[in-house]
């Protein structure tokens, strides 16, 4: 099959498989793959967003992602922008979503990173943190709480 052939093919495939508006049919942020184990927090206790700095905003270094310029998705994580930097502003791979939506972590792109609730054909990003040879290194059960819990109680600059 000729190079211009077999383009005509691959394309009249891809189309057969679109919704008619040109988007893959299984795409979008409803087409998430959520591992089995990963259950919702309950949230007993407080969370702060100091202990956020503490025991979370670390894992946000690796290969110079979030805390040194220049910062990927525009995110800036580093100590004197990382509040602003998360809550309230709309997330640049998810423009319809705010990083941090205050109340909802469901609603919020940093819970779906961080939880791996992201479209299969990776428009929104691959899931957070990247851990060693770029693979996902999800949080543990106590970190993810913390990161619930935070934005459940309205994430609060505390």
């Amino acid at each position: 099959m000729n190079t211009l052939a077999g383009s005509l093919w691959l394309a009249s495939v891809l189309a057969s498989c679109t919704d008619g508006t040109g988007m893959m049919a299984d795409a979008g942020v409803d087409d998430v793959d959520v591992p089995p184990d990963m259950t919702l927090p309950n949230c007993s206790g407080t969370a702060s967003f100091s202990a956020i700095r503490r025991q979370i905003l670390p894992n946000c270094e690796g290969y110079g992602c979030h805390l040194s310029a220049p910062y990927a998705g525009e995110l800036n994580l580093t100590a004197a922008s990382a509040y602003t930097s998360l809550v309230g502003p709309l997330a640049k791979a998810a423009p319809m979503l705010q990083r941090v939506q205050p109340g909802a972590p469901l609603a919020s792109f940093l819970w779906r990173k961080l939880d791996n609730q992201l479209p299969r054909d990776s428009t929104q990003g691959v899931p957070m943190p990247v851990g060693a040879e770029n693979f996902w290194t999800p949080l543990s059960a106590e970190q993810r709480a913390l990161v619930y819990c935070w934005i459940v109680a309205g994430a609060e600059n505390n």
